[in-house]
């Protein structure tokens, strides 16, 4: 029971990860290399607001996002909107991207595990497991932003023109 607790809730982040990777290359047209980059930059920021500055955790994280999006613009009008023409390009330049992203965020931190405060500390027993209120909100999360981004693909006039795209 533990592993499909846990299995779930991975899977549940890859899912999520793998439908923002592909509503990217599926909308834009853009391999973007430096996808995980990206999100590895918005849990640095909400680790950085949460236990260095001290800011509540929603708000760091809304920050996080917030940066992370100003940033991923900036790449995007810099970057990768002068190379749409090559794909090869676009897809160098994204690498780069991701690289120095990733070399930043070592030379700062360094090698080791840095934690943000969960939303939820307490442990619920679910199947006789004790899981972590954090991963449960995690898993249904994704489940309702998964569904939720199927419904509005499905169901609504901008979602019918992405999927047209």
């Amino acid at each position: 029971m533990e592993i499909l607790i846990y299995g779930a809730v991975t899977s549940a982040i890859y899912a999520m990860l793998a439908v923002g990777f592909t509503l990217i290359f599926g909308v834009a047209r853009v391999l973007n290399l430096a996808h995980g980059s990206f999100y590895a930059l918005g849990a640095y920021g909400t680790y950085v607001l949460t236990s260095l500055v001290g800011w509540p955790l929603w708000l760091a994280a809304l920050c996080a996002i917030a940066g992370v999006s100003l940033f991923g613009v900036v790449v995007e009008k810099v970057l990768i909107r002068p190379l749409r023409y090559s794909q090869l390009g676009v897809l160098m330049i994204t690498l780069a991207v991701s690289l120095v992203v990733e070399q930043a965020l070592f030379l700062t931190f360094g090698s080791e595990y840095r934690n943000v405060p969960a939303f939820i500390d307490t442990k619920i027993s679910v199947g006789g497991v004790d899981v972590a209120g954090q991963r449960l909100l995690t898993l249904l999360v994704a489940v309702v932003a998964i569904g939720a981004l199927y419904l509005f693909i499905q169901r609504t006039r901008l979602g019918s023109a992405i999927l047209a795209i």
